[in-house]
């Protein structure tokens, strides 16, 4: 050790090996840093270990005026919801920086969401004190991790805008991050008890769910009654599929041969020109509010499968249409018709396999969309495959299909329940 006597900064490194402060004067000294660069620092005293700062108001003021800046917000620009990425802010300063400095660095994002139509807040979320922070005293940075809102949660946002800062947050040095929902037009069917069939769309980080059935008034025979079209937007939708894909085992299907407009035309269209709403005493506060009555439901011909593949052909899809071929020459085309969800289901599971226009996306869905409440699978009840849930009860006869699939029938009373009240599909 030498003498450092009016020395401006003291700075003492204990590497790899032993290192002994002694006979040395720092009288003058206005800094002393020890720093153990490869492992432990230890002050051993027989008696005691005294640190004592003895500096003057001078040298406060100088720390209180210490300028730092964050000057640079580095990470990826596209998240998904829910998920936990990495981030870096760049610091600056004209004065030497240390790691103290750097923990000073708060986070925050912001982004508008929209709240009603034609109007939208702006939602802040102050991450300072979650997810780990790792600076970097050479390189003046410091690494923060942050977790993202679940994507039901960023329905409608498209950007978000993530900002490093001292005091304030600064625009011009904010990370511009897109959050993208897979985009689409999905077939959804699930085949507990009676099962179901129904339509969503997402586009722009907005979901849309069409869904068909008998939720209102039911005649004596309980084969036909009031068809109804159920139009579920954002997280509405979202807690409708979640419901489907957790507690009745649904899996979803994205058909590539159609757009997602020409599949809301159509269901928009039959939505918007029925003004008649559901209003019997089964029919659940949610189906009297997104629900019309739009037509005679009958299991047998027009029910959830039906309409759900007419909408598809409609639009444009030729997922069903096939040519009957000899000797490699086409003697004639038919189409596809199914009438019941299982038959529509093994269909399109054994298609994927070859139909470039057809994909499973379930797994995708159960991404997008966790299970974050845990919900557990039903178990099928009832005679008649009755299944209940949230969403409502779901009961009803099941029909022939044009696949090989066998003629299964039977018939359920409708009972009211939850939020949806019952349906047969």
């Amino acid at each position: 050790m030498g003498i450092f006597k009016k020395a401006n900064n003291i700075y003492i490194t204990v590497r790899d090996t032993y290192t002994s402060i002694s006979g040395s004067s720092y009288e003058e000294a206005e800094e002393v840093i020890i720093e153990a660069t490869n492992g432990d620092l230890e002050l051993v005293s027989q008696k005691k270990v005294v640190m004592q700062g003895l500096g003057n108001e001078k040298s406060d003021d100088k720390n209180k005026k210490k300028q730092l800046l964050v000057t640079k917000v580095e990470g990826v620009s596209i998240i998904q919801g829910g998920k936990t990425y990495l981030f870096k802010a760049i610091v600056h300063s004209k004065e030497k920086i240390y790691a103290s400095d750097l923990f000073d660095v708060r986070w925050m994002f912001k982004y508008k969401k929209e709240i009603k139509k034609d109007f939208s807040e702006e939602i802040k979320k102050d991450f300072s004190e979650k997810g780990h922070v790792y600076v970097n005293v050479q390189e003046r940075s410091v690494r923060k991790e942050i977790t993202f809102p679940l994507a039901e949660e960023l329905l409608g946002v498209q950007k978000i805008k993530l900002y490093a800062y001292i005091k304030e947050p600064l625009e011009k040095v904010c990370l511009n991050i897109d959050f993208i929902l897979p985009s689409g037009v999905f077939v959804w069917t699930e085949i507990k008890g009676t099962g179901h069939t129904f339509l969503t769309v997402h586009k722009n980080n907005r979901v849309v769910a069409y869904t068909y059935g008998r939720y209102d008034d039911v005649d004596f025979t309980q084969i036909t009654g009031e068809g109804v079209l159920l139009k579920l937007s954002d997280n509405v939708a979202v807690d409708y599929i979640k419901e489907v894909l957790y507690k009745k085992s649904g899996k979803a299907y994205q058909i590539k041969d159609v757009t997602e407009e020409n599949i809301s035309s159509i269901f928009d269209t039959i939505w918007d020109n029925s003004n008649e709403k559901p209003n019997s005493k089964n029919a659940g506060k949610n189906t009297k509010e997104y629900g019309k009555v739009i037509d005679k439901y009958d299991v047998s011909g027009n029910n959830c499968t039906t309409v759900t593949c007419k909408a598809l052909k409609e639009a444009g899809s030729n997922i069903f249409n096939f040519d009957s071929l000899l000797f490699g020459k086409r003697i004639y085309s038919y189409e596809e018709n199914f009438v019941i969800p299982k038959s529509l289901q093994n269909f399109l599971e054994e298609q994927k396999e070859t139909n470039k226009n057809i994909s499973d996306a379930t797994e995708l869905m159960r991404k997008t969309f966790p299970n974050m409440k845990k919900v557990s699978e039903m178990g099928k009840t009832g005679i008649f495959g009755e299944t209940s849930g949230s969403f409502g009860n779901s009961s009803g006869s099941s029909a022939n299909s044009s696949s090989m699939d066998e003629l299964s029938s039977g018939s359920g009373s409708a009972s009211s329940g939850g939020v949806y009240s019952s349906s047969s599909n």
